[in-house]
């Protein structure tokens, strides 16, 4: 039998050696993995903030007998306005770049009847329904709701408050940079708008309810997030101005946005800008919370 010479050798033992290296590189990577989660865990956790969720995870939260889901907006970057070319477009939509440092919870839907009852105790709105959105509420008054709200969670490890308006438009957006969050056109049939005045390809005319529909009947977008065109324009947290300009605390105007079941359906693009007196209570105007963990 021939023996084996030097290099037959070192194959062999070549061979005898890879499957074993093979396995404890497997077993390390594991390792490191497994440490890498357990330490961004521990970090987020120590931090406070929940950077672990993914885009669209949800929250549950009670008050007063009344359960409201969040929706997780991640931090992120994106181009607020409307590009020039967007159709039927105004001039107060400049596009420009924002960055949303922290990510936060945006209720799914617009805060309801029975929420605002349960926590104030009366129901100003004109079309009642327990799962209608609250309606005729200023922006002082929403001011007052969450105050009271947060005066009964008090306890807790978080605060309600208003969105701002370059939180709003980005939660709207989910990622998208078409005028609406499901693409370029809008009759009625998606969102809840003065169909008859139809925006981009949608045919000429669609449905006009004339009124709110209960919230979250219509489809979501990416994030979760009901009703952000349409149904009821939406208190922000900001006072009005024009992009690039302070705004004027003295103008006791707040921006809404999302347009509603009384708007054409070009008020109800994402980029579109509304604004009301902190006193008014409109018809078709209500608002939805953003949550902040302490």
């Amino acid at each position: 039998m021939k023996k084996p010479n030097e290099l037959e050798k070192l194959s062999a033992r070549r061979a005898l050696v890879a499957p074993l290296l093979v396995f404890f590189g497997l077993i390390a990577l594991m390792y490191d993995a497994t440490y890498a989660q357990e330490r961004n865990a521990s970090a987020s956790q120590a931090s406070g903030i929940a950077s672990y969720a993914r885009p669209g995870d949800i929250k549950e939260v009670e008050l007063c007998g009344v359960t409201i889901a969040f929706r997780w907006i991640p931090a992120g970057s994106f181009k607020m306005g409307s590009p020039e070319d967007e159709t039927i477009r105004y001039d107060n939509e400049t596009q420009h770049a924002v960055t949303i440092q922290q990510g936060f919870w945006l209720a799914e839907t617009e805060t309801t009847q029975k929420l605002w009852k349960a926590v104030m105790g009366e129901n100003p709105s004109a079309n009642k329904g327990d799962d209608l959105p609250v309606e005729r509420v200023s922006w002082n008054d929403c001011v007052a709701f969450i105050a009271k709200a947060n005066k009964q969670c008090a306890q807790e490890k978080y605060l309600f408050a208003l969105p701002t308006e370059e939180e709003w438009e980005y939660a709207c957006r989910a990622g998208t940079r078409t005028p609406f969050s499901f693409g370029e056109s809008l009759n009625g049939d998606k969102a809840n708008c003065n169909g008859l005045y139809a925006y981009g390809g949608a045919k000429k005319e669609g449905p006009w309810l004339q009124k709110t529909t209960p919230a979250g009947v219509y489809p979501s977008n990416a994030w979760g997030l009901f009703d952000m065109h349409g149904n009821v324009w939406e208190w922000c947290e900001s006072f009005y101005a024009e992009y690039g300009e302070t705004p004027n605390s003295d103008d006791k105007e707040h921006v809404v946005r999302g347009g509603s079941w009384s708007s054409r359906a070009t008020n109800c693009r994402a980029a579109y800008r509304g604004r009301l007196g902190d006193d008014e209570r409109e018809f078709d105007v209500g608002f939805r919370m953003k949550l902040i963990e302490n």
